[in-house]
C-alpha cells in the first residue's frame, strides 16, 4: 500500500473525519457479507428442497442490505468531499506560512511556475489521496482480514489459500513502486516546465506581441505539452498495468478458493452451505481489494505530489526567526540605522554585491544612497529589511541585530516606497488598508490627501471602491505611486524607505509626488535609495557607492567640492 507517514500526519485534527470514513466502508462490507451469507443460507434451503416461501423474510433482509448500502455509499462520497478540502485548507495554510518563512530569496531561485504547481497541482492531488486512498486502505485491512479469519473458521486450508492470494494481491504493488515512482517523478517535472513556460508566456504577452515573437512561444509550448502528454501516457501505462495485475491476482485467489472449497464439498469435507459461504465470502474478500485498485492512481499520485511538496516544506530559509526574542516597542524604540562592516552576497563564491559597508543613520536624520546601476543600492534596502543576513557584519536598528529581533517587529516599524508598486487585484481601499488594516475611512481618506491621490480617487465612479486590475494595470504609474506614498502614511512608521520612488515618473508625475514625499519624510529616520539628484539634494547627508563599496560621503555642496569624485561623475552623466 502506498502509505506515507507524513503525509497521514497531515490528517492530525482530522482524525475524526477519517474514522468515519473506515467506518462507514466496513458498514458497506458489512451489507455485502450479510447479504451474501444470507443468499448462501437460501440456496442451501432451496437444495434441500425446502418451500420458497419460507425465504420471504431473507429476501427482504437482502433488500434492505442493498438500500442501506446505497446510503452509506451516498454518505460516504459526502465524507469523502468534506475531509478532501479540510485536508486541501489545511495542506494550503502550512504552505502559505513555509512560503512567508522562506522570504524574497526564494523567490529569487524558483520559477513562479513551478510554485504554482506546488501550490496547486500538488494540493489538489493529495487532497483525494487523504481522502479516499487512505480510508479505503484501512477498509481493505479490517475487512479482508475480517472475512479471512472467518473463512479460516469454515475451513483451515481454504482459508490458507485465500491467505496466499491476499499476500500476492498486496507484494506485487512493491515490485513496480520504483518504477511507478520515476514514471510519477518525470511526468510531474513535466507539468511543472510546462506551468512555468505558461505562465512566462501569459506575463511577457505584451513583449511577445511587441517582437512578434507570439508564434515562436506557441510551437514551444506545444512541444512542452506533448511532452508532458507522453509522460502522462507512460504513467497511467504503469500505473494500470500493476492495476490490472492487482485485479488478476484478485480473481485468481478467489477462483482458487473457490475450487478447492468445491473439492473438499466433492470429497465429503465441506457441506452445501459452507460451499456456498465459501463461494459468497472468497468474492467479498478479494473486493475491497479491487476496490482499492480504483484508487491505486489516486494514491500513486498523491505520493508523487507529496515529495515535491516535503521538498517545499524541507526547504531551510535563508534567513531564520530568532526564537523567544523580544519585540522592538515603539516605547523603547530609537530608530538609529547602523551598517556594521556589511558584506554581503546574493550567491556564494559570486562576486559580494556589498563589500565592508559601514555608516550610521541617526534617528530622524535622512541620508541618500547614490550610485550607479549595480552598485549595491537596492541590496542595502533588502538587507534592512531583512529578506537576506549579511555574510559578514551586522546590520541593527535601535541598538539590536536584526538576526535578533522578530521581522513581524521591526517591520512594522519600517515603511517603504518602492520604484515598482506592487498593487493586489482589489480596490483602493483593500491596497491602502494592507498598511494598516484596522484602518477607519477618516484614516485613509487623510493619507490619500497627504499623498496627493484623494482628488483623483473621488473622481472616479466608484472610488476608493474602484477595482485597480491586476498588478495596478487599470493605473497610470503615477497614480499607483501616489496610491504606494498612501500607503506610507497611513502606516505611519518611524522608519521611510524610499527605493527608487520616482526614478521611472516624469516630470509632472514626480513634481506632484515629491510633495507628498517631502512631508512624508518630515520627523523620520529616511533612507533614500535613488537616481535622480532631484530626489537626494536636501538630504542631510549622500552617501556613494561604487563598485559594492562606500567611496564618498557629506553633504550635497561637500562632495560637489570634490570635482573629480565620483559623486560629481554621477551628476554630470546625467546632465
Amino acid at each position: 500500500m502506498l502509505i506515507s507517514r507524513r503525509l497521514f500526519a497531515i490528517t492530525r485534527g482530522m482524525r475524526g473525519s477519517v474514522v468515519l470514513k473506515v467506518l462507514i466502508g466496513v458498514l458497506v462490507t458489512g451489507t455485502y457479507i450479510i447479504q451474501g451469507v444470507l443468499t448462501a443460507t437460501v440456496l442451501s434451503k432451496v437444495f434441500a428442497g425446502e418451500a420458497w416461501d419460507k425465504f420471504v423474510t431473507n429476501f427482504v433482509v437482502i433488500l434492505g442490505m442493498i438500500l442501506i448500502r446505497s446510503a452509506l455509499n451516498w454518505f460516504n462520497e459526502v465524507q469523502s468531499k468534506i475531509l478532501a478540502g479540510q485536508a486541501k485548507e489545511k495542506l494550503r495554510y502550512i504552505m502559505f506560512e513555509k512560503l512567508l518563512s522562506l522570504g524574497p530569496g526564494f523567490l529569487q531561485n524558483n520559477r513562479s511556475g513551478s510554485i504554482q504547481s506546488v501550490f496547486v497541482d500538488g494540493v489538489e492531488a493529495i487532497g483525494p489521496y487523504i481522502a479516499y486512498y487512505i480510508p479505503h486502505c484501512f477498509v481493505t485491512l479490517i475487512s479482508s482480514l475480517g472475512i479471512l479469519a472467518y473463512v479460516f473458521y469454515l475451513n483451515t486450508m481454504v482459508g490458507a489459500i485465500m491467505l496466499l492470494g491476499m499476500i500476492i494481491v498486496m507484494v506485487v504493488p512493491s515490485l513496480w513502486l520504483k518504477v511507478m515512482r520515476s514514471t510519477g517523478m518525470t511526468s510531474w517535472e513535466k507539468r511543472n516546465h510546462f506551468n512555468a513556460q505558461f505562465l512566462d508566456a501569459l506575463q511577457g504577452m505584451m513583449t511577445l506581441k511587441a517582437f512578434n515573437a507570439s508564434a515562436a512561444k506557441g510551437k514551444e509550448l506545444e512541444t512542452n505539452s506533448r511532452d508532458w502528454y507522453k509522460s502522462i501516457m507512460h504513467n497511467l501505462a504503469v500505473s494500470l498495468l500493476d492495476s490490472c495485475l492487482i485485479g488478476l491476482g484478485a480473481a485468481i485467489g478467489s477462483a482458487f478458493s473457490v475450487g478447492v472449497a468445491a473439492y473438499l464439498f466433492a470429497v465429503g469435507q465441506l457441506n452445501i452451505t459452507s460451499i456456498f459461504l465459501i463461494l459468497f465470502l472468497s468474492v467479498e474478500c478479494f473486493r475491497p481489494m479491487t476496490d482499492l485498485v480504483k484508487y491505486w492512481h489516486v494514491g500513486f499520485r498523491g505520493l508523487t505530489a507529496a515529495d515535491k511538496l516535503f521538498a517545499f516544506l524541507d526547504t531551510q530559509p535563508q534567513v531564520a526567526e530568532p526564537i523567544d526574542a523580544p519585540p522592538l516597542e515603539k516605547g523603547d524604540f530609537h530608530s538609529e540605522i547602523v551598517f556594521d562592516n556589511v558584506t554581503f552576497g546574493y550567491n556564494e563564491g559570486v562576486r559580494q554585491a556589498l563589500q565592508k559597508v559601514i555608516f550610521t543613520i541617526g534617528q530622524g536624520e535622512k541620508v541618500a544612497v547614490v550610485g550607479k546601476s549595480g552598485a549595491g543600492k537596492s541590496t542595502l534596502v533588502n538587507l534592512l529589511l531583512r529578506f537576506f543576513d549579511p555574510q559578514d557584519g551586522s546590520v541593527r536598528i535601535s541598538g539590536r541585530d536584526l538576526k535578533t529581533v522578530p521581522s513581524v517587529s521591526f517591520h512594522s516599524l519600517i515603511s517603504v516606497v518602492w520604484q515598482d508598486t506592487y498593487l493586489f487585484h482589489g480596490t483602493i481601499e483593500e491596497n491602502l488598508r494592507i498598511a494598516k488594516p484596522g484602518a477607519s475611512n477618516e484614516e485613509i481618506e487623510k493619507a490619500a490627501k497627504l499623498a496627493n491621490i484623494h482628488e483623483f480617487i473621488v473622481s472616479l465612479p466608484e472610488g476608493y471602491h474602484t477595482q485597480v486590475g491586476e498588478r495596478g494595470v487599470r493605473f497610470s504609474g503615477g497614480e499607483r505611486q501616489r496610491i504606494a506614498v498612501a500607503r506610507a502614511f497611513l502606516k505611519d512608521a518611524p522608519i521611510l524607505i524610499l527605493d527608487e520612488a520616482t526614478s521611472s515618473l516624469d516630470a509632472e508625475n514626480e513634481a506632484a509626488i515629491q510633495k507628498g514625499l517631502q512631508h512624508l519624510m518630515q520627523n523620520r529616520t529616511v533612507l533614500i535609495i535613488a537616481h535622480r539628484f532631484s530626489t537626494i539634494r536636501e538630504a542631510d547627508r549622500i552617501i556613494v557607492l561604487d563598485d559594492h563599496k562606500i567611496v564618498q560621503t557629506g553633504t550635497h555642496d561637500e562632495l560637489m567640492a570634490f570635482g573629480g569624485g565620483a559623486y560629481a561623475q554621477l551628476l554630470r552623466a546625467q546632465l
